[in-house]
């Protein structure tokens, strides 16, 4: 008799979704989470956002980052690149919370656009029609709210359940400039509740929602708040926090049986059994389950006879900035990450001129809500900060420049960045953490076309400033290959084809099909969107499969 009918490894966006819904259809599972129960007390940005305190550390998974496979390794730091929640609640405890639908063509990339050369361009195996009543029901379950009508560039049309978040005196004059140009501004839908929302608080607008968690409990929407609170109790369910997975177990058919973990407390080893098992660490931590749980049936790492576990990982140059300084008081500090957005530029299909890429971005009024985060932390970070080019680090200069803080404004892009091959994820057994797990060797290079879309979007941008009447503009994060993000996608892909997909469409690994992968792993192509609200739509869309077969 197993210990369950389903472990669900990691407890975040995804495996929140996954673990509540079954636990609702009756299935007894078990969740295993590698971080704490994440309390709404010390959310200050020495601890979350300068310490990462809910995000992965280099303590947790030694990371060694390459641009080419020839070249040497240096070493990363999990906690500042690639910039995952690990804790209950996963990212979603300390992500920004803004919430995109996908467009019709990013399902269909390879179709729309044809080969690139030097990427590893596919179609996903679901178009938007099978996604939409999916997002729909994240938008009502998870709490989103956005304009009416739904995204303006997308052909379909919808409601949020919740007006979208006010507007501030940034998104004006980004809304102003946009407009001089032709351009149109809107609200971004996000995961913050603008009402009392299914017996949650609204929010009060303190500005500070991304990397940290939400001190009104329940205000940022997150699979913790809105899925898990509810069946944490239930009998049929058993969380298992503080706790890591070592490997996924097999028989001697090669089928998966359970997960052996520690228990980070006091460093035991346990295996538990289950009928099946569902992976959802993300496009990190996935590929490092799979790959570091070879076995006689699976030598290459589980669910891995393609070769394809761990490449076609994705970050979107997720560092990309344009800031603006106006001669007048912005606010861009005060109220939720993003109040307002362009879309005129998320793919080249999109923009009146030809142009010599593919994809594109979205750009979103971004929050620089510490001025620790505009003078320190992030000058490293975001590859050069964001302060104007040529600020003193140190003395009147700095000071000087400080005093402007709140008469910025901030656009945040994340470009499309396309997939490699080349770009992977993979056990680096010389660089162990501190319980004997091989940490990961990361290669990764931006394609060209990358930097040529990131280039296009931010002088754009930067002439919606100059049209806003900004009086003096400057960017960051461009021109770099980009070591990491929060926006963590591919590395497991899925696909009709065994043989150059990893799983299908609703995760269940092609190998093996009792195992499914649910995060942002599956991930095609990346669009130029925050992925978040895709990857709850496609943690509904699993955990429905898994409860229609097994319940």
């Amino acid at each position: 008799m197993p210990d369950a009918e389903v472990i669900v490894v990691g407890l975040g966006a995804a495996g929140g979704v996954v673990a509540s819904e079954l636990v609702a259809e009756g299935m007894d599972v078990i969740g295993i989470e590698a971080g704490p129960m994440p309390g709404t007390h010390d959310q200050d940005e020495l601890r979350n956002v300068i310490n990462a305190r809910l995000s992965n550390t280099v303590h947790d998974t030694p990371e060694r980052y390459r641009q080419y496979d020839d070249t040497g390794a240096t070493a990363g730091n999990t906690g500042k690149f690639n910039l995952y929640g690990r804790c209950v609640g996963g990212s979603s405890v300390h992500y920004c919370g803004v919430m995109w639908r996908l467009l019709p063509e990013h399902f269909n990339m390879k179709s729309e656009f044809g080969e690139l050369d030097g990427a590893n361009m596919a179609d996903w195996p679901v178009d938007y029609g099978d996604m939409a009543p999916y997002y729909e029901r994240a938008e009502q379950e998870i709490g989103i709210c956005g304009p009416d009508g739904g995204q303006p560039t997308h052909p379909d049309s919808w409601s949020y359940p919740m007006d979208p978040v006010p507007e501030s005196r940034s998104g004006e004059l980004l809304a102003g400039g946009a407009d001089e140009l032709g351009y149109e501004a809107f609200p971004s839908p996000q995961a913050v509740l603008t009402e009392q929302y299914d017996g949650r608080p609204s929010c009060t607008y303190c500005g500070h929602c991304c990397f940290y968690g939400c001190y009104v409990r329940g205000a940022k929407s997150n699979s913790l708040v809105a899925k898990l609170s509810s069946v944490i109790n239930a009998d049929n369910f058993d969380l298992r926090d503080e706790c890591l997975a070592k490997r996924v177990l097999v028989d001697g058919e090669g089928q998966v049986t359970g997960v052996r973990y520690v228990d980070k407390a006091d460093g035991t080893e346990h295996d538990i059994t289950a009928d099946a098992v569902v992976v959802s660490g993300n496009s990190i931590e996935t590929p490092r389950l799979l790959l570091n749980s070879a076995s006689e049936h699976h030598p290459d790492g589980l669910a891995n006879s393609s070769g394809q576990v761990g490449r076609n990982l994705m970050f979107h140059m997720d560092y990309t900035q344009i800031f603006a300084k106006f001669d007048e008081p912005t606010k861009q500090n005060r109220g939720t990450w993003s109040n307002k957005a362009v879309d005129d530029f998320i793919l080249s299909n999109r923009i009146d001129e030809d142009v010599d890429f593919v994809t594109g971005s979205n750009l979103q009024l971004a929050s620089i809500n510490a001025p620790m985060l505009y003078g320190g932390n992030w000058k490293q970070l975001y590859a050069g900060g964001k302060t104007p080019p040529n600020t003193p680090t140190w003395g009147d200069g700095f000071m000087e420049e400080m005093g402007d803080f709140e008469n910025l404004v901030w656009v945040w892009a994340p470009v499309e960045d396309v997939p490699r091959e080349r770009n992977r994820v993979r056990p680096d057994p010389n660089n162990r953490d501190e319980w004997g797990i091989p940490g990961v060797d990361v290669t990764f290079e931006n394609h060209p076309q990358d930097f040529k879309a990131q280039s296009y979007v931010v002088e754009r941008c930067k002439e919606i400033f100059e049209a806003a009447g900004a009086s003096e503009v400057w960017s960051a994060g461009t021109g770099v290959h980009h070591r990491g993000s929060s926006h963590l996608m591919g590395t497991c892909r899925m696909g009709t084809d065994p043989a150059t997909s990893v799983v299908d469409s609703y995760g269940r690994a092609h190998d093996v099909d009792n195992l499914f992968v649910v995060d942002g792993s599956p991930f095609v192509t990346s669009a130029g969107y925050n992925p978040t609200e895709t990857i709850y739509a496609l943690a509904f869309r699993t955990a429905e499969e898994i409860a229609t077969e097994w319940v």
